[in-house]
Parts: structure tokens; C-alpha cells; sequence
């Protein structure tokens, strides 16, 4: 059996340790935002990119360019630390990853949740705020509904929220008329 731990665990278990340090210096908030500009900043610069991806770049020039940013960038000594480990064990790849834990465990402490909303045509104001009073009813938590309009769905709506989806759209009405037509349950 292998003790391999996938990039995701892996990532995960740095977010983790970032959140409780950030946590306990009460600047989580904080430390997302510059984790997220760093991650911006690799997605607009391929060069700033390589840095975290290039297999063949020295250790050391990896840190003092990682370094050099983050200086630049005035980020706060806890995610310079963070790039410093990251270098030392040779997993600055997973920092994208980390970025994207790290955001899910700061939106679950200031009780927000993120909900993907697809309709056939874009939502009025109305029913995008009477939606966003349904789910904070249900969760009790601020809810980030994010839209996607879909015309394949022809009509009705589909809500994910975190692995449940609620999919009440006529197409997949539907579908499920078409598998009982043919003798299957959906």
C-alpha cells in the first residue's frame, strides 16, 4: 500500500496550517487577499508563473525571487514563510492549491457560502435576492450566489451548493420522463 499523499491532501494540510497561524494572529482575511494577489499575479505573468512551476529552477533562485515579490508586494511575513517552506520542500507548485483551501476554510469562518445558480435566461433582481433570503433561511450563512445562464435548460433552475444540486429545469424534467418512457427509474 502507498503512503502517497495526493497534491490536493497535500495542499490541503498547508491551507490548514496557514489558516491556524493566520487565525491565531487574527488576519485571515489579510492573508487570503495576498495569497490571492500572489496567485493573480502568476496567472497574468507567465514569467512570475515559472517561478512556482519550472522543475529545472534552483532552489535558491526560486526562494530569493519568491522573496523578492513578496517584499515587493508587501505581503505579511506569514505568506512569505509560507513561499520559504514551500521552496525548502520543493512544493511550490501545490501554492495555487493551497490558495484555493485556504479561501474555502476563511469563507466557512466568516460563515459564507458559495452557491452556483443555473437558469435558462439571467435572473431578475428580484428572484436572485428572494433566492439569496430561501438559502440563507435554510443555511443561516451569508450566502455568494454565483449565476450562470444556461439555454439548454430551456426553463426552471439548477442550485449547487457544495456537492448537493437541486436541478428543477425542464430539461431535466425532461430527461427523467424520457428514462420512464423507456421503462427506468431516474
Amino acid at each position: 500500500m502507498s503512503n502517497k499523499v495526493s497534491k490536493e491532501d497535500l495542499a490541503k494540510r498547508y491551507a490548514k496550517a496557514l489558516f491556524m497561524e493566520a487565525q491565531e494572529q487574527k488576519c485571515l482575511n489579510n492573508v487570503r487577499d495576498e495569497i490571492n494577489e500572489i496567485v493573480k499575479l502568476a496567472e497574468e505573468s507567465k514569467e512570475f508563473k515559472n517561478v512556482f512551476e519550472s522543475p529545472v529552477m534552483d532552489k535558491k533562485v526560486r526562494n530569493d525571487a519568491l522573496v523578492l515579490v513578496a517584499e515587493k508586494m508587501g505581503v505579511s511575513k506569514i505568506v512569505t514563510n509560507l513561499l520559504c517552506l514551500l521552496c525548502e520542500n520543493e512544493r511550490t507548485e501545490i501554492c495555487f492549491d493551497i490558495a484555493k483551501s485556504f479561501e474555502k476554510m476563511v469563507d466557512e469562518a466568516n460563515g459564507v457560502l458559495d452557491v452556483l445558480v443555473e437558469t435558462a435566461i439571467a435572473m431578475e433582481k428580484d428572484d436572485r435576492e428572494h433566492l439569496v433570503k430561501v438559502l440563507d433561511g435554510i443555511y443561516h450563512k451569508e450566502i455568494r450566489l454565483s449565476e450562470k445562464v444556461n439555454p439548454d435548460l430551456i426553463g426552471g433552475i439548477s442550485v449547487q451548493v457544495g456537492s448537493v444540486l437541486v436541478d428543477v429545469s425542464i430539461k431535466k424534467q425532461l430527461e427523467n420522463i424520457a428514462l420512464a418512457m423507456k421503462g427506468k427509474k431516474a
